[in-house]
């Protein structure tokens, strides 16, 4: 979907923006994991986790899929020959 929203000069920095939040995330979640279960309860992290999942599936409804390939400045074979295939 980054592929398809961004023209192919910016879609690199797009996709490693996208990949940064991962450690961005985890680094605040390592460090209040622990507190949470001791005074909590194993259960109530997955819950925390799960909340910002059911809130960006809620809102993915709404979002319009992007139309495949719009953003390329080079053109696509349409057909591919396979190695081992019919030729």
């Amino acid at each position: 979907m980054i592929g398809d929203l961004f023209p192919s000069e910016k879609c690199a920095r797009a996709a490693g923006v996208f990949m940064v939040g991962i450690p961005f995330g985890l680094v605040p979640a390592f460090m209040l994991v622990g507190g949470i279960v001791q005074t909590y309860g194993w259960q109530v992290p997955f819950l925390i986790a799960a909340l910002p999942g059911f809130a960006v599936a809620f809102v993915m409804v709404w979002v319009k899929e992007p139309i495949r390939g719009a953003q390329e400045t080079y053109a696509v074979a349409s057909k591919l020959k396979v190695l081992g295939g019919p030729a």
